[in-house]
């Protein structure tokens, strides 16, 4: 007979989703941004980036979420993963945006992820 089933509470992660495009509402992005993330005494236990708009597919930005895992969160990781995050995309020009817009973007909103959710 069983007579109960435990499971283990798990953290609860933290997430944003921001978008630019034309319009506020049902807008084709130019560029967008996804972070889901658990952190902890300063620290990423978990994180994870996905761009939209700035490539053929979803780009999940992994050596920009290794510069802000590796260690304590300060200014300098920030500003190093900004610098990260443009060499990872492939964006193109096209009639909502150019390729230059996009690829200046993803910092802007990298930052502004990380901002909303209270890790700056």
């Amino acid at each position: 007979m069983i007579l109960a089933v435990r499971f283990p509470l798990r953290q609860a992660l933290q997430g944003t989703f921001l978008l630019l495009g034309q319009r506020q509402a049902q807008t084709i992005s130019k560029v967008s941004i996804a972070v889901s993330a658990l952190f902890h005494e300063g620290r990423f236990d978990y994180l994870r980036i996905a761009l939209g708009a700035v490539a053929p597919t979803v780009v999940y930005a992994s050596q920009t979420e290794s510069i802000l895992k590796n260690g304590k969160l300060d200014a300098q990781k920030i500003e190093a993963a900004k610098r990260a995050i443009v060499h990872e995309v492939q964006p193109i020009s096209d009639i909502r945006s150019t390729a230059e817009y996009r690829r200046a973007m993803c910092p802007v909103l990298l930052d502004k992820a990380l901002e909303e959710l209270g890790m700056k």
